[in-house]
């Protein structure tokens, strides 16, 4: 994966294996690696300015994808989600309640469908680098698609939302495709990135993550000219389906303000967890009911949540909200993130309290724990893990592969970037600047700052100035 700010060049050697598993009829592919990183000269000085806990918490060592692992991280994910099957039954949505939900995300999801060029040129411009689905086609393809093509995707769009509804139940006919993207293991607290790893020892890759996707589901988004409205409308009527005993919150709603809430519950209460829902890429589907099968696919017997669709993170959302709506307080939700405030804990392990994110109290990607009103990023990454940035690695059985990758940042955009450790951007604070993201346009906390730090203003530096420690990054 390219190199993040924090790292000028790393090289990985790895070596590609099969190794047998305790089932004497499965192999289990390993990719072993070992890299040696060269951290950007301004690490060193900012390792003294910051929290120690930011040294590790959230910590990543080197993201990397392997393609050979997708079967068996599909069947871990199988497996998973039949290990706890019960219990996302029982927190789960009723047949009443599943076929109300899909009735509103079905009809809103029509009524917000327009055909509007500059939408459709946006979005494509927006995900010009991803796949459309595919045949190995990009999104840039999509330009040469002329109006008379754009109407007809939509009025069949339109006539599949008439189809769902009508078999609501009914799984779609199409096989999605499967990609994979880069994961990243943790690091353990105590363990200084900034020597991790090393380049003496073999490190195993055992996990990878695994993307589902399809054209025929991933084409809706292109005519929802105002999402905000879209997630807005569907999530409102959801709450008046579901009747949580909380109160909720989401940046599907509020976008950036999200992050002056957390501020705000984090002054205060102190009686805050976060909680992480497990597998959720399969509990949701189980959570949602039957009467969404419409909107997922089965893999296993088990109903899935595609991960490359229009409707994933709405769906992520909502079975979120489901499988903790009898507890009382507040949760901020988003996907399978649920951080909560308040006395009450869910009981049950299909949501897992983070420990570590909420002792320093983690929330999309920033850390209030230094100060709720100066919220900072944490954790040392060599890499980005963004999948349309993927360099692949070869993989040929027993043999080793040597690749060195560059740091491709601007001095301007590595200073942006380590300010935001200091909770500082530009001229004011990095909650001023997360705060002022729209619903419209608010994405993975990763995706936010990436996109940050790609367009860094001129005053980039007035941080580092104030600290005199400008020459850092000369």
């Amino acid at each position: 994966m390219p190199s993040s700010p924090m790292c000028d060049e790393y090289m990985l050697t790895s070596k590609y294996q099969n190794a047998r598993d305790e089932a004497p009829t499965v192999y289990n592919p390993v990719l072993r690696y070992r890299a040696n990183i060269r951290w950007a000269k301004h690490s060193s000085t900012l390792l003294k300015l910051v929290d120690p806990q930011q040294v590790w918490h959230r910590s990543r060592a080197i993201a990397i994808a392997v393609d050979s692992l997708r079967i068996a991280e599909m069947q871990r994910r199988i497996s998973r989600a039949n290990e706890k099957l019960t219990e996302y039954r029982e927190h789960g949505a009723s047949d009443r309640l599943s076929y109300e939900i899909s009735q509103i995300v079905i009809e809103e999801t029509r009524r917000h469908m327009h055909l509007n060029w500059d939408n459709i040129s946006a979005y494509i411009r927006d995900h010009i680098r991803s796949s459309l689905g595919g045949g190995g086609f990009k999104w840039r393809s999509a330009f040469e698609i002329n109006r008379s093509e754009w109407k007809s995707i939509l009025e069949q769009q339109l006539e599949n939302l008439e189809l769902m509804e009508a078999h609501r139940d009914w799984y779609p006919s199409n096989e999605p495709r499967t990609g994979e993207r880069a994961r990243s293991g943790d690091l353990k607290p105590g363990e200084p990135p900034i020597w991790f790893p090393s380049e003496d020892s073999w490190y195993d890759v055992e996990r990878t993550r695994i993307i589902t996707f399809g054209n025929y589901m991933s084409l809706y988004t292109p005519f929802i000219v105002d999402k905000a409205s879209w997630y807005g409308t569907v999530l409102k009527k959801v709450f008046d389906a579901v009747k949580p005993a909380a109160e909720y919150f989401t940046p599907l709603i509020e976008g950036g303000k999200i992050y002056l809430k957390y501020a705000e519950l984090h002054e205060k209460t102190n009686n805050f967890q976060s909680y992480d829902a497990t597998t959720w890429d399969a509990g949701a589907g189980i959570v949602l009911g039957k009467y969404m099968h419409s909107f997922m696919f089965p893999a296993g017997g088990i109903p899935q949540v595609a991960t490359g669709q229009s409707h994933t993170t709405m769906d992520g959302t909502i079975a979120a909200i489901i499988a903790s709506s009898k507890v009382g307080g507040t949760f901020c939700v988003f996907g399978d993130d649920l951080p909560h405030w308040g006395p009450q804990r869910f009981h049950g392990t299909i949501l897992e309290a983070d420990p570590d994110d909420t002792k320093y109290k983690f929330n999309s990607g920033v850390t209030y724990w230094h100060d709720p009103r100066k919220p900072r990023i944490t954790g040392w990454k060599p890499t980005n893990d963004r999948s349309r940035d993927m360099i692949p690695l070869h993989m040929e059985p027993n043999r080793e592969f040597q690749v060195v990758i560059g740091g491709t940042h601007t001095v301007q955009q590595r200073a942006a970037h380590a300010g935001m450790y200091l909770g500082d951007w530009a001229d004011g604070t990095l909650l001023d600047a997360i705060s002022k993201i729209t619903a419209s346009n608010f994405k993975s906390p990763r995706e936010l700052f990436e996109d940050m730090v790609a367009t860094t203003p001129e005053s980039a530096f007035r941080w580092a100035e104030e600290l005199n420690i400008k020459e850092a990054f000369a």
